[in-house]
């Protein structure tokens, strides 16, 4: 009877173990399957930012260079005006739609990135929104004097804003 005993306490102990061992094992690749998706996650997001920064960077110049020297209103009718800058509104729509995907992206983050880098990410993606005025017909349409208006006004903030998360981006890999 002792030896019958004996050999149940052993047999429970073996199934408990190899329970044990399956529970953590699972746990291990959850684990390892959560941080390639947080990787994966973050390098998009960085890769995206990176392009976004370096369009704003792009058109500041750009603004800088050709319209810096001119009254605002005078220098967005030239803009529009003219198609030597077809390049430059392209660039101006691809940069709203990376924007997008960097927004996708972020909702996404919720649950692999810490809040910190989540409020600054937010806060970058809202210097980028601004609202515009058309009438459907050509004759209004505010869309690029409120986008340079944006661009130029926080210009800094985002350059700032930008080197706060590129250093906190390190700390979460």
């Amino acid at each position: 009877m002792e030896l019958f005993f004996k050999y149940i306490v052993q047999t429970i102990i073996g199934i408990i173990l190899t329970y044990l061992g399956y529970i953590f094992g699972r746990k291990k690749q959850i684990d390892e399957i959560v941080l390639k998706e947080k990787v994966a996650l973050l390098q998009k997001i960085c890769s995206k930012l990176e392009e976004i920064h370096e369009g704003y960077i792009q058109l500041y110049e750009f603004w800088q260079k050709n319209f810096g020297h001119a009254e605002f209103y005078k220098a967005i009718e030239g803009f529009k005006k003219r198609y030597i800058y077809d390049e430059e509104r392209k660039i101006i729509e691809e940069l709203i739609k990376k924007e997008s995907e960097l927004h996708d992206l972020y909702k996404k983050s919720i649950v692999f990135i810490k809040p910190s880098f989540r409020k600054k990410l937010k806060k970058y993606l809202e210097l980028g929104k601004f609202s515009y005025q058309h009438d459907d017909i050509g004759f209004y349409n505010t869309y690029y004097e409120n986008f340079f208006k944006n661009l130029l006004e926080k210009y800094n903030q985002r350059l700032k804003l930008f080197k706060e998360l590129e250093k906190e981006f390190h700390k979460l890999i």
